[in-house]
């Protein structure tokens, strides 16, 4: 597999690949009701072997994610809180799979040779924009939840959810 991604027969990532990956993540109380939270994620992937596909990793991958939060508390109540938070998901900063196959290399003669390809991993960084607000209701028997998310040029969707407890 690679990053999750996984094929079978000639396409697929037989002998798969390893990510070295560190998080760095810290979290800071601004005030008694304000608190910032943030985490970066960053990994390296490299083949260690695909030993049977036609794809290899011919360029190590470099990926990204991260994310920054700022929650407060006692918004409307004592109990409630708000939370927005920007998001960047996996994000493939560098990288190149190659793909090798037989193909004619001379219309002339009809001669076959090995023809290879390379796709640069990467692409458009999604970013997320989220918020959040959470209140305890019914005496602290039931809470509920708003959120609306936006991403880049995808839209926005929004949620409620109800929660009792009996």
């Amino acid at each position: 597999a690679l990053l999750g991604a996984q094929g079978a027969g000639a396409l697929g990532f037989t002998g798969g690949a390893a990510t070295d990956a560190a998080t760095l993540s810290a979290g800071a109380d601004l005030s008694a009701s304000l608190t910032l939270d943030a985490s970066a994620t960053f990994g390296r992937t490299a083949a260690s072997g695909f030993d049977e596909s036609a794809l290899s990793l011919s360029e190590s991958a470099l990926s990204t994610a991260w994310q920054v939060s700022l929650t407060r508390r006692g918004v409307l109540g004592r109990e409630d809180g708000l939370r927005a938070s920007l998001i960047q998901p996996l994000h493939m900063e560098s990288g190149a799979l190659s793909y090798s196959a037989m193909s004619v290399v001379d219309r002339e003669t009809g001669a076959l040779g090995l023809d290879e390809q390379r796709w640069a991993l990467g692409g458009e960084r999604r970013m997320i924009a989220e918020l959040l607000y959470e209140a305890p209701a019914l005496n602290e028997r039931a809470s509920y939840g708003l959120f609306v998310r936006a991403e880049n040029d995808a839209g926005a969707a929004g949620g409620l959810r109800f929660d009792l407890r009996f």
